[in-house]
Protein backbone atom coordinates (compact mmCIF):
# COMPACT_ATOMS: atom_id res chain seq x y z
CA UNK A 1 0.00 0.00 0.00
CA UNK A 2 1.19 3.38 -1.32
CA UNK A 3 1.35 6.38 1.33
CA UNK A 4 -1.35 8.11 -0.76
CA UNK A 5 -3.65 4.98 -0.41
CA UNK A 6 -2.84 4.94 3.19
CA UNK A 7 -3.55 8.45 3.16
CA UNK A 8 -7.17 8.13 1.32
CA UNK A 9 -8.20 4.90 3.93
CA UNK A 10 -7.45 7.27 6.86
CA UNK A 11 -9.67 10.15 5.58
CA UNK A 12 -12.54 7.41 4.79
CA UNK A 13 -12.03 6.38 8.61
CA UNK A 14 -12.43 9.70 9.84
CA UNK A 15 -15.23 10.38 7.89
CA UNK A 16 -17.46 7.36 9.28
CA UNK A 17 -16.14 7.68 12.30
CA UNK A 18 -17.69 11.34 12.41
CA UNK A 19 -21.41 9.88 11.02
CA UNK A 20 -21.08 7.09 14.04
CA UNK A 21 -20.54 10.36 16.20
CA UNK A 22 -23.33 12.16 14.79
CA UNK A 23 -25.91 8.97 14.78
CA UNK A 24 -24.85 7.87 18.70
CA UNK A 25 -26.98 10.09 21.02
CA UNK A 26 -30.13 9.46 18.13
CA UNK A 27 -29.15 5.47 18.36
CA UNK A 28 -29.20 6.49 22.47
CA UNK A 29 -32.49 8.77 22.60
CA UNK A 30 -34.14 5.34 20.73
CA UNK A 31 -33.00 2.90 22.96
CA UNK A 32 -33.90 5.01 26.29
CA UNK A 33 -37.33 5.86 24.94
CA UNK A 34 -37.63 2.36 23.71
CA UNK A 35 -40.65 0.17 25.74
CA UNK A 36 -37.57 -2.49 26.33
CA UNK A 37 -35.23 -0.09 27.78
CA UNK A 38 -35.21 0.75 31.25
CA UNK A 39 -35.05 4.88 32.08
CA UNK A 40 -36.94 7.82 31.80
CA UNK A 41 -38.59 7.35 29.26
CA UNK A 42 -39.34 3.32 29.55
CA UNK A 43 -42.77 2.32 29.86
CA UNK A 44 -44.91 3.42 32.79
CA UNK A 45 -49.01 3.34 32.46
CA UNK A 46 -50.58 6.38 34.04
CA UNK A 47 -53.10 4.27 35.80
CA UNK A 48 -51.47 0.78 37.38
CA UNK A 49 -53.19 -1.72 38.71
CA UNK A 50 -50.50 -2.65 41.28
CA UNK A 51 -48.73 0.18 42.53
CA UNK A 52 -45.67 0.29 44.83
CA UNK A 53 -43.77 2.55 46.47
CA UNK A 54 -40.62 2.37 48.13
CA UNK A 55 -39.68 3.67 51.12
CA UNK A 56 -35.66 3.81 52.42
CA UNK A 57 -34.08 3.14 55.40
CA UNK A 58 -32.86 6.09 57.45
CA UNK A 59 -30.04 7.79 56.56
CA UNK A 60 -29.89 6.16 53.29
CA UNK A 61 -29.49 6.96 49.93
CA UNK A 62 -32.66 6.61 47.31
CA UNK A 63 -30.11 4.85 44.76
CA UNK A 64 -29.95 1.90 47.26
CA UNK A 65 -33.20 1.04 46.24
CA UNK A 66 -32.28 1.32 42.51
CA UNK A 67 -32.24 -2.84 41.80
CA UNK A 68 -35.56 -2.74 43.78
CA UNK A 69 -37.49 -0.75 41.73
CA UNK A 70 -36.14 -2.10 38.74
CA UNK A 71 -37.59 -5.70 39.55
CA UNK A 72 -41.12 -4.13 40.43
CA UNK A 73 -41.19 -2.65 37.46
CA UNK A 74 -40.44 -5.87 34.94
CA UNK A 75 -43.03 -7.05 36.90
CA UNK A 76 -45.53 -5.45 35.74
CA UNK A 77 -45.63 -3.19 39.11
CA UNK A 78 -45.64 0.44 39.12
CA UNK A 79 -42.80 1.24 41.27
CA UNK A 80 -42.11 4.64 42.61
CA UNK A 81 -39.14 5.61 44.93
CA UNK A 82 -40.09 8.49 47.28
CA UNK A 83 -38.19 11.37 48.53
CA UNK A 84 -38.78 11.94 52.68
CA UNK A 85 -37.05 13.22 55.79
CA UNK A 86 -34.55 15.78 53.79
CA UNK A 87 -32.55 17.85 56.36
CA UNK A 88 -31.51 21.36 55.19
CA UNK A 89 -27.97 19.99 55.07
CA UNK A 90 -29.00 16.65 53.18
CA UNK A 91 -31.00 18.86 50.54
CA UNK A 92 -27.81 20.98 49.92
CA UNK A 93 -25.79 17.93 49.19
CA UNK A 94 -28.61 16.46 47.18
CA UNK A 95 -28.66 19.65 44.89
CA UNK A 96 -24.56 19.75 44.74
CA UNK A 97 -24.97 16.36 42.91
CA UNK A 98 -23.87 14.59 46.24
CA UNK A 99 -26.12 11.21 48.08
CA UNK A 100 -29.56 11.82 48.35
CA UNK A 101 -29.98 10.65 51.50
CA UNK A 102 -34.05 10.01 53.33
CA UNK A 103 -35.30 10.29 56.88
CA UNK A 104 -32.72 12.25 58.60
CA UNK A 105 -35.68 14.27 60.00
CA UNK A 106 -37.56 13.23 63.08
CA UNK A 107 -39.68 10.01 62.57
CA UNK A 108 -42.78 12.17 63.13
CA UNK A 109 -41.75 14.67 60.54
CA UNK A 110 -40.99 11.92 57.89
CA UNK A 111 -44.35 10.57 59.46
CA UNK A 112 -46.15 13.50 58.25
CA UNK A 113 -44.35 13.47 54.89
CA UNK A 114 -45.12 10.83 53.96
CA UNK A 115 -48.93 11.02 54.63
CA UNK A 116 -49.14 13.46 51.89
CA UNK A 117 -47.02 11.44 49.96
CA UNK A 118 -48.89 8.19 50.02
CA UNK A 119 -52.16 10.32 50.11
CA UNK A 120 -50.99 11.87 46.45
CA UNK A 121 -49.21 8.20 45.06
CA UNK A 122 -51.63 6.50 42.55
CA UNK A 123 -54.88 7.99 44.53
CA UNK A 124 -57.23 5.44 42.09
CA UNK A 125 -55.82 2.37 43.25
CA UNK A 126 -54.57 1.32 47.26
CA UNK A 127 -51.18 0.97 47.50
CA UNK A 128 -47.95 -1.41 48.67
CA UNK A 129 -45.79 -0.35 50.80
CA UNK A 130 -42.02 -1.67 50.64
CA UNK A 131 -39.79 0.18 53.52
CA UNK A 132 -36.86 -0.58 54.59
CA UNK A 133 -35.76 -0.53 57.91
CA UNK A 134 -36.32 2.95 59.88
CA UNK A 135 -38.29 3.73 57.03
CA UNK A 136 -41.12 1.68 58.36
CA UNK A 137 -41.27 3.71 61.34
CA UNK A 138 -41.94 6.59 59.83
CA UNK A 139 -44.63 4.59 57.18
CA UNK A 140 -46.43 2.98 60.50
CA UNK A 141 -47.06 6.91 61.84
CA UNK A 142 -48.58 8.47 58.65
CA UNK A 143 -50.39 5.69 58.76
CA UNK A 144 -52.03 6.41 62.57
CA UNK A 145 -51.65 10.27 61.66
CA UNK A 146 -53.52 10.96 58.69
CA UNK A 147 -53.33 8.53 55.79
CA UNK A 148 -57.00 7.08 54.98
CA UNK A 149 -58.47 3.70 55.23
CA UNK A 150 -57.58 1.71 52.54
CA UNK A 151 -55.01 3.71 51.05
CA UNK A 152 -52.20 1.42 51.97
CA UNK A 153 -53.87 -2.38 51.63
CA UNK A 154 -50.20 -3.73 52.25
CA UNK A 155 -46.43 -3.09 53.79
CA UNK A 156 -43.55 -5.21 53.59
CA UNK A 157 -40.74 -4.63 55.62
CA UNK A 158 -37.34 -5.59 54.96
CA UNK A 159 -35.28 -5.69 58.12
CA UNK A 160 -37.86 -4.21 60.30
CA UNK A 161 -37.10 -2.78 63.40
CA UNK A 162 -40.44 -2.45 65.24
CA UNK A 163 -39.05 -2.85 68.80
CA UNK A 164 -35.84 -0.31 67.46
CA UNK A 165 -32.17 -1.80 67.76
CA UNK A 166 -29.36 -2.59 71.20
CA UNK A 167 -26.24 -2.69 68.79
CA UNK A 168 -23.53 -1.83 70.66
CA UNK A 169 -25.68 -1.71 74.04
CA UNK A 170 -27.01 1.32 72.74
CA UNK A 171 -29.98 0.37 74.62
CA UNK A 172 -29.02 -0.38 77.69
CA UNK A 173 -26.69 2.21 78.12
CA UNK A 174 -30.16 4.67 77.31
CA UNK A 175 -32.12 2.37 80.05
CA UNK A 176 -29.65 3.14 82.64
CA UNK A 177 -29.39 6.83 81.60
CA UNK A 178 -33.14 6.60 82.95
CA UNK A 179 -33.16 4.64 85.84
CA UNK A 180 -30.22 6.90 86.70
CA UNK A 181 -32.69 9.90 85.92
CA UNK A 182 -30.06 11.87 83.52
CA UNK A 183 -31.98 11.01 80.58
CA UNK A 184 -33.73 14.20 79.60
CA UNK A 185 -30.50 16.22 80.84
CA UNK A 186 -28.11 14.25 78.20
CA UNK A 187 -31.54 14.65 75.87
CA UNK A 188 -31.56 18.17 75.79
CA UNK A 189 -27.59 18.31 75.12
CA UNK A 190 -27.46 15.50 72.62
CA UNK A 191 -30.58 17.13 70.45
CA UNK A 192 -29.09 20.51 69.05
CA UNK A 193 -25.50 18.61 67.94
CA UNK A 194 -27.36 15.39 66.63
CA UNK A 195 -30.87 16.29 65.54
CA UNK A 196 -29.51 18.83 62.12
CA UNK A 197 -27.30 15.76 61.51
CA UNK A 198 -29.71 12.59 61.97
CA UNK A 199 -33.10 13.24 64.24
CA UNK A 200 -34.17 10.22 63.40
CA UNK A 201 -31.37 7.63 64.20
CA UNK A 202 -31.59 8.14 68.46
CA UNK A 203 -35.55 7.30 68.33
CA UNK A 204 -34.31 4.21 66.62
CA UNK A 205 -32.46 2.62 70.03
CA UNK A 206 -35.06 0.18 72.00
CA UNK A 207 -37.04 2.05 74.52
CA UNK A 208 -37.09 5.07 72.63
CA UNK A 209 -39.82 7.62 73.25
CA UNK A 210 -41.14 7.11 69.83
CA UNK A 211 -41.16 3.44 69.81
CA UNK A 212 -42.96 4.01 73.10
CA UNK A 213 -45.50 5.59 71.71
CA UNK A 214 -45.93 3.41 68.65
CA UNK A 215 -46.97 0.46 70.42
CA UNK A 216 -49.64 3.22 72.16
CA UNK A 217 -51.32 3.64 69.15
CA UNK A 218 -53.00 1.51 66.56
CA UNK A 219 -50.52 -0.73 65.72
CA UNK A 220 -50.40 -2.85 63.53
CA UNK A 221 -53.03 -0.98 61.36
CA UNK A 222 -56.52 -2.43 61.19
CA UNK A 223 -56.89 -3.10 57.65
CA UNK A 224 -53.08 -3.46 56.53
CA UNK A 225 -51.48 -6.56 55.50
CA UNK A 226 -48.12 -6.51 57.02
CA UNK A 227 -44.96 -8.90 55.83
CA UNK A 228 -41.78 -8.83 57.14
CA UNK A 229 -38.64 -10.10 55.58
CA UNK A 230 -35.94 -10.86 57.94
CA UNK A 231 -32.90 -12.22 57.93
CA UNK A 232 -30.72 -14.04 61.36
CA UNK A 233 -27.81 -12.43 59.99
CA UNK A 234 -29.14 -8.61 60.20
CA UNK A 235 -26.46 -7.93 62.58
CA UNK A 236 -28.86 -4.08 63.46
CA UNK A 237 -32.43 -5.42 64.26
CA UNK A 238 -31.18 -7.87 66.10
CA UNK A 239 -33.15 -11.41 66.87
CA UNK A 240 -35.87 -11.60 64.01
CA UNK A 241 -37.88 -13.18 66.37
CA UNK A 242 -38.30 -10.18 68.02
CA UNK A 243 -38.56 -7.89 65.32
CA UNK A 244 -41.30 -8.48 63.52
CA UNK A 245 -44.94 -7.23 64.18
CA UNK A 246 -47.72 -8.51 65.55
CA UNK A 247 -49.82 -10.98 63.55
CA UNK A 248 -47.38 -10.43 60.46
CA UNK A 249 -46.54 -12.81 57.84
CA UNK A 250 -43.17 -13.43 58.62
CA UNK A 251 -40.71 -14.50 56.27
CA UNK A 252 -36.74 -15.54 57.37
CA UNK A 253 -34.06 -15.47 54.71
CA UNK A 254 -32.51 -18.75 55.73
CA UNK A 255 -35.77 -21.02 55.79
CA UNK A 256 -35.36 -20.49 52.28
CA UNK A 257 -32.14 -20.31 51.71
CA UNK A 258 -29.41 -21.54 54.79
CA UNK A 259 -26.93 -20.26 53.38
CA UNK A 260 -28.10 -16.59 53.05
CA UNK A 261 -26.23 -14.32 55.03
CA UNK A 262 -27.10 -10.89 54.21
CA UNK A 263 -26.75 -7.80 56.95
CA UNK A 264 -29.42 -5.16 57.30
CA UNK A 265 -27.78 -2.99 54.92
CA UNK A 266 -27.35 -5.46 52.11
CA UNK A 267 -31.03 -6.58 52.31
CA UNK A 268 -32.53 -3.91 49.30
CA UNK A 269 -29.74 -5.61 47.11
CA UNK A 270 -29.74 -8.74 47.59
CA UNK A 271 -31.45 -11.00 44.58
CA UNK A 272 -33.37 -13.35 46.68
CA UNK A 273 -34.79 -10.28 48.89
CA UNK A 274 -35.61 -8.65 45.66
CA UNK A 275 -37.50 -11.91 44.46
CA UNK A 276 -39.36 -12.40 47.96
CA UNK A 277 -40.78 -8.57 47.52
CA UNK A 278 -41.91 -9.08 43.85
CA UNK A 279 -43.70 -12.56 45.11
CA UNK A 280 -45.41 -11.03 47.72
CA UNK A 281 -46.38 -7.37 46.29
CA UNK A 282 -47.94 -10.24 43.69
CA UNK A 283 -49.48 -12.11 46.53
Amino acid sequence: MTYRELFRDLRRSRRRARRWLVLLPIAVVVVVSSPSGYGPAAARPSSCDRPVVLVGEVASDTASLAGLRRDLDRAGMCATVLDYGRTPLATDLARAGGLRLNGLTSLEDSGRELVGLLRSASPDRPLTVVAHGGGALAVQYALTHGVPTGRVARLITLGPLWNGTGVAGLADIEQISRRLGTYDTVLRLERPIVDPICASCRQLVTGSDFLVAMRRAAFPTPGVSYVDIVSRSDGLAGDPRTSTAPGSRVVVLQSIDPRANVDHFRLPADTLVRSLVVDNTRG
